[in-house]
């Protein structure tokens, strides 16, 4: 079946403290953490994927961070994992207006064959992540997009990744914000 998860406002949070969260494992999954609303993943140390976005096949499954302080954290003191946009089936990430979404164990989009995973950064909309290959792909297809102000900030370690990000300006510029560090796109 399909699933709709709300998280909203200052106050609101949603703790993971063990495991991954699945968002459309089967079915459609929506995820929105909206308004100042967090949620939390501290996957167990080893777990490998702390938040995936369409877990099955059939899956078109979508995660949004809208909104000044609204945050989606993989842990990484906990073990929180990796972030896969597009696990078997078709996800979708869309983080803006003031969003935070930080995966510094990496993200991988389009894992699996016939997989497709898209990353929307948009206004003011924030993805921290570092490390070698931190953000990858699987053997699905993907896309990756800054625009009106979106934000990439490299954070824990120098980032590196091979895949195309599409930078479109819009009315404000997009960010790839190093923090002193080293970023190889």
């Amino acid at each position: 079946g399909n699933g709709n998860l709300t998280v909203t406002d200052p106050g609101s949070q949603m703790d993971v403290a063990e495991g991954s969260v699945v968002v459309g494992n089967v079915g459609a999954g929506t995820m929105n953490i909206v308004n100042g609303g967090a949620v939390e993943v501290n996957a167990q140390h080893g777990a490998g994927y702390g938040l995936v976005i369409a877990g099955d096949v059939d899956s078109y499954s979508t995660v949004t961070v809208d909104g000044a302080n609204s945050t989606l954290t993989l842990d990484p003191e906990s073990g929180g994992g990796v972030l896969v946009v597009g696990g078997a089936g078709e996800g979708y990430l869309y983080v803006s207006d003031g969003g935070l979404v930080s995966a510094p164990d990496g993200i991988v989009l389009g894992q699996n064959d016939e997989s497709y995973g898209e990353v929307d950064l948009d206004a003011n909309g924030t993805l921290e992540v570092g490390g070698t290959n931190g953000i990858s792909a699987g053997s699905g297809g993907y896309d990756f997009y800054m625009y009106d102000g979106g934000r990439r900030r490299v954070v824990d370690a120098d980032l590196t990744t091979s895949l195309v990000l599409d930078l479109y300006y819009g009315d404000i510029p997009s960010i790839i914000d190093t923090q002193d560090r080293k970023s190889v796109v």
